[in-house]
């Protein structure tokens, strides 16, 4: 997950005030902030707007992260672009039980 949030965040100017900010909390480092977010499963990712929650994500879905990101921040304006979302599907079954064939994504940096 910390990829996939460098990536989103090198796609947002610095500014200053800053209007898109990236932070990063080890849970069990600091206690005081899981319990405030009532962290019960990470990786968690809360989008907060003036100091108000408004969305949180749990879990590795990049893509969902994406998505929250770019709904409550905006597409990003920097010259450096995202990869494609890619979408991923599972392997029609074969007449083979219990074999699984492996499926590419189209290798885009774990994003969804």
């Amino acid at each position: 997950m910390s990829t996939i949030l460098s990536t989103l965040a090198s796609t947002y100017p610095a500014a200053s005030p800053p209007r898109t900010v990236f932070l990063s909390l080890d849970a069990e480092e600091v206690s005081e902030v899981s319990e405030t977010y009532d962290v019960t499963q990470v990786p968690l990712v809360v989008l907060q707007k003036d100091g108000k929650v408004v969305e949180s994500i749990t879990g590795t879905d990049a893509g969902k992260v994406r998505s929250a990101v770019e709904t409550h921040a905006g597409k990003a304006k920097s010259g450096e672009k995202l990869p494609p979302q890619q979408k991923v599907t599972k392997a029609a079954p074969s007449g083979d039980a219990g074999e699984v064939e492996p499926q590419q994504n189209g290798g885009a940096n774990g994003l969804a």
